[in-house]
């Protein structure tokens, strides 16, 4: 109780009432996304009580899952949906999948390296579809390091929520390029709570389309020259 009132009041400091009334609406959207759905997305999950077994667990981060509002908002302006193979790294319990699924992706792929994530996921993927019958795509999990996730040609949306630290992001993103040297197509990556912007800003494939920032929720999107 007495965190709840620490925050209450360090969001009405830092924000304003409407501000913290927008941050409010938010992180309930993403609670009645579970009730709604029946899933398991919202709770952040720590490394250090899940099981990897391809991979270090020291190059990874929490699971924490995207806002829907931001996320959806995103799409909606980008309007991605149709460019081809969406892919989320580091995609945890599935969350964003759901959401690109929503928005239109016909062919989506999660990428994580957590078996009991991965389980959670499949379950939330089964829950969700029985539950949106109209929702065609097709989702898969690719259980594994980030680092070894062989980029196909048909993949062209790259999401990143903070999933890893720079050393496995150097790997992704030179994989992606090797793809690209492979099979030329336009791509996008998004990248949330950039903290390894770096690798993006001086990669010469690589030039920032724009920087987007919906409820306190910032995404860099990059695409290639």
């Amino acid at each position: 109780m007495v965190n709840i009132i620490q925050r209450a009041i360090y969001s009405l400091r830092n924000r304003g009432i409407l501000g913290s009334l927008s941050t409010a609406r938010t992180i309930w959207q993403d609670r009645y996304f579970d009730i709604r759905y029946g899933t398991d997305t919202y709770q952040p999950v720590y490394l250090d009580s899940l099981t990897v077994q391809d991979g270090s667990r020291a190059n990874g981060f929490r699971y924490g899952a995207s806002r829907m509002r931001s996320f959806k908002k995103l799409m909606l302006e980008l309007k991605l949906s149709d460019k081809g193979t969406f892919v989320d790294f580091g995609s945890g319990k599935g969350k964003v999948l759901l959401l690109a699924a929503q928005c239109g992706f016909k062919s989506v792929v999660g990428v994580e390296f957590a078996m009991e994530l991965c389980a959670i996921a499949r379950n939330n993927i089964a829950v969700f579809k029985r539950k949106n019958s109209r929702i065609d795509a097709e989702i898969r999990l690719v259980e594994g390091d980030a680092a070894k996730y062989e980029v196909q040609d048909t993949d062209n949306v790259f999401y990143f929520y903070n999933p890893f630290d720079r050393l496995i992001m150097e790997k992704v993103i030179h994989n992606i390029c090797k793809s690209l040297d492979r099979h030329q197509r336009q791509v996008f990556i998004v990248y949330s709570l950039p903290r390894s912007r770096e690798i993006l800003d001086q990669n010469p494939v690589f030039f920032l389309l724009g920087e987007y920032e919906y409820w306190d929720n910032n995404f860099l999107v990059y695409t290639n020259k």
